[in-house]
């Protein structure tokens, strides 16, 4: 029988960290981390880190986390929360200092992405419909490839380097004239398929005319 999945809320971060093998050290009553890795640990909810300072990377991957209140708020490296059960970023960390990475959740907006990070990922997330929470993220490069629901780019922060389902347009500014363009023909190809349909009754019903008249002689 599966275990559970460990709820931390409770645990002190003293007590979380000894029990992930993480080392931490006390510095005028702050903890401080190089680096955590609590990776593959069936985590399904971080206890209070937000007073923890983290001088490296953070990295919560593969766990089950619904949430990610919790989050140190700053962290001096990268963040890794890819392949949890998350459906909202609100709770992680607003300051990320390397790479931001929360891949293969259960996005529905981005609301409560970093306000600042060197680098976005969110990529597959198949429920994720818009950039909601992203539009004032100060990040230099914005990945979000492969099975997701995006459709409208208003909510896209301004980027140098954007990268959407495999394609590439360098800045977000020239990714939203791209997809008004390709909206635009997408618009007029539908319209054209609405004025053939629309043709067709009128053939049918003059090709009926023409066979009543030939009857009728």
């Amino acid at each position: 029988m599966n275990k559970p999945p460990l709820d931390a809320r409770s645990m002190t971060p003293e007590d979380f960290f000894d029990l992930m093998g993480v080392p931490y050290q006390h510095d005028g009553g702050r903890i401080i981390v190089v680096a955590a890795d609590v990776s593959g640990k069936r985590i399904g909810h971080l206890p209070d880190l937000r007073e923890v300072a983290v001088s490296g990377n953070f990295s919560c991957h593969d766990n089950q986390l619904r949430s990610l209140e919790g989050s140190p708020v700053e962290i001096g490296g990268y963040f890794a929360c890819d392949d949890n059960w998350l459906k909202s970023l609100e709770g992680g960390p607003s300051v990320v200092h390397g790479a931001y990475s929360c891949s293969d959740n259960n996005l529905r907006t981005l609301k409560g992405a970093p306000s600042k990070a060197r680098s976005f990922t969110c990529s597959n997330n198949k429920h994720l419909e818009s950039f909601e929470g992203a539009e004032h993220m100060q990040v230099a490069e914005f990945v979000c490839s492969n099975g997701n629901r995006i459709r409208d780019f208003t909510h896209l922060p301004a980027v140098e380097r954007v990268i959407i389902n495999g394609e590439e347009q360098g800045s977000s500014t020239s990714w939203k004239q791209h997809f008004e363009m390709r909206a635009t023909a997408l618009s007029k190809r539908l319209q054209g398929s609405d004025g053939i349909e629309n043709a067709r009754p009128r053939r049918t019903a003059r090709k009926a005319t023409q066979s009543n008249m030939i009857e009728n002689r």
